[in-house]
């Protein structure tokens, strides 16, 4: 495995040092605009623009940035670095379950307790945390954030950009096209347009 570098040191940071200390990864230091408050022996690198100091074939990065909502910033950087040709580790925790037939792809972060199932798809650069499930044929696209408690039902397509709050869930064979925010505890029981956010149970447009 190749050593790694943290773009950020926040609070899904935290969470994916563990991934990384779990898999016995070398965390070479961590990238912000400046020196966080650091519970751990990682050294402050200085801002993103050190990173092109390093080789990009000795090392990968870890893109630190979550979401409340807007998937912009992760995007960005992801999109920043790539063009660059800098390559992003693809974090499973190891109390995740991850079908052999289901498809993971660069970048994306697995949390605790995930459960993705089979011939289901995650796109580039997508969060998957704590405690959500991914059934089978589902395809999570580039740049999602599927929050912690998220049930996504068998079938269901989400588009780019696109945050399904906490504990939101989402029945089968639904489409959720790009930049749509789910409100945390809805449920989602149709269709939902690209740009907008929706909320409640059933969840409607806001």
């Amino acid at each position: 495995m190749k050593p790694v570098i943290l773009l950020g040191l926040g609070g899904n940071a935290k969470v994916l040092i563990d991934i990384l200390e779990l898999g016995n990864y070398e965390i070479k230091g961590y990238t912000a605009s400046s020196e966080q408050e650091n519970p751990y022996d990682i050294p402050y690198l200085g801002d993103d623009s050190l990173v092109l100091n390093y080789d990009e074939k000795e090392f990968m990065l870890v893109n630190t940035i979550g979401s409340v909502s807007d998937m912009k910033l992760r995007k960005k950087i992801y999109d920043s670095f790539k063009s660059k040709g800098y390559s992003f580790a693809t974090l499973v925790h190891p109390n995740a379950y991850v079908s052999a037939r289901a498809t993971i792809n660069e970048g994306v972060q697995v949390m605790a307790g995930v459960v993705v199932q089979p011939f289901a798809t995650i796109g580039e650069n997508s969060i998957i945390n704590t405690n959500a499930v991914v059934d089978h044929d589902s395809l999570v696209r580039e740049n999602c954030h599927i929050a912690p408690g998220v049930t996504i039902s068998g079938g269901v397509k989400i588009g780019t950009c696109t945050h399904i709050g906490t504990g939101a869930s989402v029945i089968q064979n639904i489409e959720i096209e790009n930049n749509v925010i789910v409100g945390a505890g809805s449920v989602i029981i149709e269709n939902v347009r690209g740009n907008k956010k929706v909320i409640g149970v059933p969840a409607k447009e806001v």
